[in-house]
């Protein structure tokens, strides 16, 4: 492994001249960037070339730095934390630009979902619930005043019990109220 990108003059070489060498490190150095990118590769959207490009552009903002200071002695510590803080981005995804936020087109208005969720047998409904548990009531309750749909996941998490309860309590209300209404 070599430590520093070979036959770089830092004060005379052209921005081509730095990004060939980059290249050139990268390529020669390739086992140095998959140890450094392994634990982040799972959450990252990127590829092999992507993860090329990243380190070439971790090695030419070094060799930029250096140009405005002497050297560094341990080239490959510095890239791996600049490498390993490219890799965190890209494991992070994509941000939006913060200035976006101010010219962003609102968003269609909600409907307003009551209106569809009308239930005609209401009275049944609730002859049909006095029957079952109190916690089945007061989910069945929760669930019917819910403006949209709502999943099992929602309920477990609203009442502080399992999915596997949510959808137990829920399939028990609806077969006591399909046989109510028999």
């Amino acid at each position: 492994m070599r430590i520093y990108p070979p036959g770089i003059d830092h004060q005379t070489d052209t921005a081509d001249e730095v990004w060939e060498a980059a290249r050139q490190w990268v390529l020669a150095n390739r086992k140095q960037v998959w140890k450094i990118s392994g634990p982040y590769r799972r959450y990252m959207a990127a590829d092999g070339e992507d993860l090329l490009q990243e380190a070439m552009i971790a090695v030419v903002e070094l060799l930029n730095a250096s140009r405005q200071k002497t050297i560094p002695q341990e080239f490959v510590g510095h890239f791996s934390v600049n490498f390993k803080y490219h890799c965190l981005k890209l494991a992070c995804g994509i941000r939006t630009h913060p200035t976006l936020k101010g010219n962003q087109l609102p968003g269609p208005e909600p409907e307003d979902r009551s209106e569809r969720y009308d239930f005609p047998d209401r009275d049944r409904i609730e002859t049909a619930l006095k029957k079952t548990p109190k916690t089945c009531r007061k989910i069945c309750g929760w669930l019917l005043e819910q403006p949209f749909p709502i999943n099992t996941k929602a309920i477990s998490r609203h009442f502080m019990i399992s999915q596997r309860h949510a959808q137990r309590v829920i399939n028990t209300a609806v077969q006591r109220i399909s046989r109510a209404g028999q």
